[in-house]
């Protein structure tokens, strides 16, 4: 599996286990063998078949000690990115670090309401391990629909 999973961070570990159950029932499979998670006191993944591996911001942070340039992954997703927290923003610098000495490193910044060009102004600027100016190769994409649910408010006499 090394370099080969693709990691997704949530900022709670409710959303990260809950997700990582839904892919695994929508997919079919067990949960734990190729999709699973990876939160505080709690884990249900299998390094050699885990393929998408949801964990906390915090838990990622944690990996990055022991392996700083993420070596067993091949994308990282950082998902409700709109949900600032210290323990985000902290990984969106160490992300923006690792990516200058694994420019292969695929990055997706995913949010519902996120400024984009904040976060493409962010990740282009800096220089490569060579000292030489990276470009960018960010591209901000918007999928049509998401947010097309229709919303019915609903309200208890008191």
């Amino acid at each position: 599996a090394d370099g080969h999973v693709v990691a997704c961070t949530q900022p709670r570990r409710v959303a990260a286990t809950s997700v990582a159950k839904r892919v695994a029932e929508e997919m079919g499979i067990e949960l734990g063998s190729t999709a699973g998670y990876a939160v505080r006191f709690d884990d249900c993944f299998d390094a050699a078949t885990t393929r998408i591996k949801y964990m906390t911001d915090g838990r990622l942070i944690r990996e990055m000690m022991s392996d700083p340039l993420l070596s067993t992954y091949s994308v990282v997703m950082v998902d409700e990115a709109h949900e600032r927290s210290t323990q985000t923003d902290v990984l969106l610098g160490l992300l923006k670090k690792v990516r200058r000495k694994r420019p292969e490193l695929r990055l997706i910044i995913a949010s519902a309401t996120l400024d984009a060009e904040t976060f493409v102004r962010f990740f282009e600027e800096g220089v490569g391990p060579d000292g030489q100016a990276v470009e960018s190769s960010a591209a901000i994409m918007t999928l049509k629909g998401a947010g097309a649910h229709p919303v019915a408010w609903h309200f208890l006499d008191e």
